[in-house]
């Protein structure tokens, strides 16, 4: 309809709704629920992954569809701030991924090269929006699916983000699903990781 609602707007109205369809009136238990998606854990390799990213020189952000303020207290919640070192959202470009401008965005705070952002997502349909865009991709297959038919072609995946620790932006359009090889840094290549979210839903 070309009108942006934040995605806290979009959360409170989706959850009204089935709510509503199942017949629930209990303000309560909608705050309750509300209350809860602010808090979401982060996966159990992360921690160990973003501080060997650190380590080893990349910077790491996050790029959500998600307000500021809530992506802000998962991060809190999961005890990733220090970890984190920056987090960019939606809320500048009033449109969602997996529009090229909330891609940009990215760009517009690191700089080109676009393939030297290495992004990351567990979300078949944001991998697909950043490679069409340039990104190096790598899909957090969790659930071990098959890749959607999507015009960005199918991405390197993996089952978790724990071998992301020593991946560069250059390697991640070297190696092959399934495989560990080509995951060495690259010296000299622009090191950024952006992941398109962290948490557990």
């Amino acid at each position: 309809m070309g009108e942006y609602a934040d995605f806290e707007r979009v959360v409170a109205d989706s959850l009204q709704y089935a709510l509503g369809q199942a017949g629930i009136e209990d303000p309560s238990l909608r705050d309750e629920l509300l209350d809860a998606y602010q808090k979401l854990d982060c996966f159990p390799e992360v921690p160990a992954v973003l501080e060997s990213l650190q380590s080893s020189g990349f910077g790491t952000a996050i790029l959500s569809n998600g307000t500021r303020s809530m992506v802000e207290s998962c991060v809190r919640h999961a005890g990733l701030d220090k970890l984190i070192d920056e987090i960019l959202t939606v809320d500048s470009a009033r449109i969602y991924k997996p529009s090229p401008r909330v891609y940009e965005l990215a760009v517009d705070r690191y700089g080109p090269p676009v393939p030297g952002i290495a992004f990351h997502s567990a979300n078949a349909w944001d991998i697909a929006g950043a490679a069409h865009f340039g990104f190096s991709c790598i899909w957090i297959n969790r659930n071990n699916t098959i890749a959607e038919q999507l015009p960005a072609g199918p991405p390197v995946h993996y089952p978790t983000c724990r071998v992301c620790r020593n991946c560069s932006p250059a390697s991640a359009t070297e190696i092959r699903p399934g495989s560990a090889e080509g995951l060495a840094g690259n010296a000299g290549i622009p090191a950024m990781s952006v992941f398109g979210f962290l948490l557990a839903d």
